[in-house]
């Protein structure tokens, strides 16, 4: 504490609680989160991150994929002096005079957040576009063959929920696509959140798509209609002595001396199989 500025000291519990909180050795963390669990400026955690490294209390590793630079990872580069107790029994073995402690590998638990997350839901997300925009670069990872798409890497593993593994990749590179069509500044400055582009732009495409698989049925149903409406209204003007109703999905004939009749407006040969019906119970349509 004495040889460690207030602000280095109090990053320096932040990533203790990261760490030792945990059960790990290493964590990858921006430092948009630890400006959250300190309240210190960025520039402040800049400072005191490369004080702790001076000190050698910790150890940064640089994270970088295919996709472009991500959070660091810190451990804590500590040792543990063995205690008093030990110094005279025989350890056997020439067990040195420190345990090491925590701090040299770089493979375990990365990407716990302290912070517990709130589920969002589509709507949730929809609707802070203007929320998520503020949140730090370092937040996010890049994406698509240019890393032009900007993901968390929460929202990306998210996308699965609403598509395939294959679907994720091609809505990634339609938007990359369409980002460098526009440009990114003016594409980022109308998109704020690219996962929340991704799913709308995918429901509507969906409404599309559904509207193209209706339609046809919907043409069979409307024609139909129209060809039972012309036969109740020829109807009326005979002896029929039984109720013909027309639904929104069916026409009825019911109540007279013939068995029940239903025949679905969505029938193929609709007209045709009405007709012979009425024919076998001996109606005449002029």
């Amino acid at each position: 504490m004495r040889e460690l500025s207030a602000y280095s000291f109090v990053v320096l519990m932040c990533l203790s609680r990261k760490l030792f909180g945990w059960h790990k050795t290493s964590d990858r963390i921006s430092k948009n989160q630890i400006c959250k669990i300190t309240g210190l400026s960025k520039n402040q955690v800049q400072k005191s991150i490369q004080e702790l490294e001076e000190h050698g209390l910790i150890v940064k590793h640089q994270q970088k994929n295919e996709y472009g630079n991500q959070p660091n990872t810190y451990s804590l580069d500590i040792e543990k002096p063995i205690d008093d107790m030990y110094d005279d029994q025989n350890l056997g073995g020439g067990r040195s005079q420190y345990d090491p402690g925590v701090g040299h590998n770089m493979t375990q638990g990365v990407g716990h957040n302290m912070t517990p997350q709130k589920k969002r839901n589509t709507k949730e997300i929809l609707t802070k576009e203007k929320k998520e925009s503020t949140r730090d670069p370092e937040d996010f990872e890049t994406f698509g063959d240019l890393g032009l798409v900007k993901l968390m890497a929460k929202e990306f593993k998210d996308l699965l929920r609403y598509m395939t593994e294959q679907e994720r990749k091609d809505r990634i590179l339609d938007l990359e696509l369409a980002i460098q069509k526009i440009g990114e500044k003016e594409f980022n400055k109308k998109y704020k959140s690219h996962y929340a582009t991704i799913l709308s732009w995918k429901r509507l495409e969906d409404k599309k798509t559904q509207k193209r698989t209706e339609t046809p049925q919907k043409s069979i149903i409307d024609k139909n209609t129209s060809i039972a409406k012309d036969i109740q209204s020829k109807l009326k003007k005979t002896a029929f002595k039984a109720k013909f109703e027309v639904f929104l999905d069916r026409i009825e004939i019911i109540d007279g001396p013939y068995q029940p009749f239903v025949l679905k407006l969505s029938e193929n040969g609709f007209e045709e199989q009405l007709l012979n019906r009425l024919m076998k119970m001996n109606v005449q349509l002029t």
